[in-house]
């Protein structure tokens, strides 16, 4: 088979790539989208995480692709409806990166409960300020763990360690949690949790999964934390959260919007307002960046390949 790869990969996984010999790689990772589009009619598969849309207009225009390999686990720029109708196989590295979210989010939680990111800024600054910044121990709090899939389960066991309360809801599953864990509702994570975290998919039920509607029924002042994807969380609601002091603080590894040089009016002056704010963290979507991700999406790459 042809494949067209469309991001950019590693260097060691290029030159695996290459030692296949079933199997042959084009690297348009570089290259302009008009060049990519017009030689992707070449192409039998696709290796890719995120560039462009896989819509019914793609699969419409390349009748020639049956296989997609995405490197990750999210598949919502997939069209898997059209994808299913027209026998493409769709495949994923899920999972490869779910220790690097785990270590992220509980890296992202400890920052915001003990002031780290915010007290580290004021020393330089030359400001010592300490009994300001009076952290809170994480084996205080309980937390509410939304999306119990590969990232949400990596994160509930790092919090094992902490001595602290771990409620976990996901809708698409049952009899699923540790020992260390209680499995309850959306409801009662609501009334309980002074932390949340999303670790859900992209999906059309997952759109402004945080919305006015879970601000109201918070019957606490929470952390919020997002390491999914950014259209999970409502950023006008987040805002008017933080303003009201229902959210006491923040940890976004995603933005509705990630393009910051292109944003739209809307989402630049809601941007505007959260990096003004000591208690909102935003990283670029690294949270499941590391090497030992790229060494096991590399591995799960090759065995797909090998066996196509």
């Amino acid at each position: 088979m042809i494949f067209a790869i469309l991001d950019k990969i590693p260097n060691e996984t290029l030159v695996l790539l290459q030692q296949l010999e079933n199997h042959s790689f084009y690297d348009f990772s570089f290259m302009p989208l008009e060049y990519v589009y017009d030689k992707l009619k070449y192409a039998d598969g696709i290796i890719f995480r995120s560039r462009i849309p896989l819509d019914s207009q793609f699969f419409n225009s390349y009748p020639n692709i049956s296989t997609v390999i995405r490197l990750g686990a999210g598949l919502d720029h997939i069209d898997l409806k059209v994808a299913k109708a027209k026998n493409v196989k769709i495949f994923s590295t899920k999972g490869d990166n779910a220790e690097a979210v785990g270590d992220h989010t509980i890296g992202m939680l400890l920052t915001l409960t003990k002031n780290i990111w915010k007290s580290a800024n004021e020393v330089r600054k030359f400001l010592w300020k300490r009994s300001e910044n009076k952290g809170t121990e994480i084996s205080s709090l309980t937390i509410g763990i939304i999306g119990f899939g590969n990232t949400g389960s990596a994160f509930a066991k790092r919090l094992s360690g902490f001595n602290t309360t771990i409620l976990a809801y996901d809708k698409y599953k049952k009899n699923y949690a540790p020992d260390y864990v209680k499995e309850t509702s959306l409801k009662e994570i609501c009334r309980r949790a002074d932390v949340i975290s999303f670790h859900v998919p992209l999906t059309y039920e997952t759109y402004h999964y945080f919305n006015s509607a879970m601000l109201q029924n918070l019957q606490k002042n929470i952390y919020l934390l997002n390491l999914s994807r950014g259209p999970v969380v409502n950023t006008r609601t987040l805002i008017n959260g933080l303003n009201s002091g229902k959210i006491i603080g923040a940890a976004l590894d995603v933005l509705e919007e990630e393009n910051l040089n292109n944003l739209s009016p809307r989402m630049r002056q809601y941007f505007s307002e959260l990096i003004k704010r000591e208690n909102v963290i935003i990283t670029p979507h690294i949270g499941g960046w590391s090497k030992q991700t790229d060494m096991r999406r590399r591995e799960k790459l090759l065995d797909i390949l090998g066996k196509l």
